[in-house]
C-alpha cells in the first residue's frame, strides 16, 4: 500500500512489476473545479501503470459529514479510470469516524454502485481485496 502524493507514485510505480496499490482515493482533498481536473488527470496518468490498483477510502469533505452526493463524482471517476477490475472499497477506520460511522460509509459506497453488474460490485466489495492480498 501507497500513501504519497501522486507524483511520486507515479515515479516509483514505472516498468516496476510490483503490485502498487493507491491509497485513500489518490487524496482528492481539494474539491474545487481546478483541483479535481488535477487529481483527475493525476489519477489517469497513475492508472495507466498496469502495475497499480486503487482503495477507494478516505474519501471526505472536511467539516462536512460524509454523504453519497459528496463522494460520488469521486467514486465513479475512479472506478471509470481504474476499471472495477482495479478497485476495491476499503475502510480508513477509525480515522473517518470523525466524519460518519461505518455503517454509513458503506452503504454509500453500494447506494452509488447499485446500478453496476453484480460480478463488478462483487469485486470492488469483496473479489479485488483477495486477488491483490491473497489473504492465507
Amino acid at each position: 500500500d501507497l500513501h504519497l502524493s501522486i507524483r511520486r507514485q507515479r515515479q516509483m510505480c514505472i516498468r516496476d512489476s510490483t503490485i502498487i496499490i493507491l491509497n485513500h482515493t489518490g487524496l482528492p482533498s481539494d474539491r474545487s473545479k481546478d483541483g479535481l481536473n488535477n487529481w483527475k488527470s493525476n489519477m489517469k496518468q497513475f492508472s495507466e501503470q498496469p502495475n497499480t490498483a486503487l482503495k477507494i477510502s478516505g474519501i471526505c469533505v472536511p467539516n462536512e459529514k460524509w454523504n453519497s452526493n459528496l463522494n460520488k463524482n469521486i467514486i465513479k471517476d475512479s472506478i471509470d479510470i481504474f476499471g472495477y477490475q482495479r478497485c476495491m472499497f476499503a475502510s480508513n477506520f477509525p480515522v473517518d469516524g470523525v466524519i460518519s460511522t461505518f455503517d454509513e460509509i458503506f452503504k454509500g459506497f453500494k447506494e452509488i454502485v447499485s446500478s453496476m453488474k453484480d460480478y463488478e460490485i462483487k469485486s470492488l466489495f469483496h473479489d479485488n481485496a483477495i486477488k491483490y492480498y491473497n489473504p492465507k
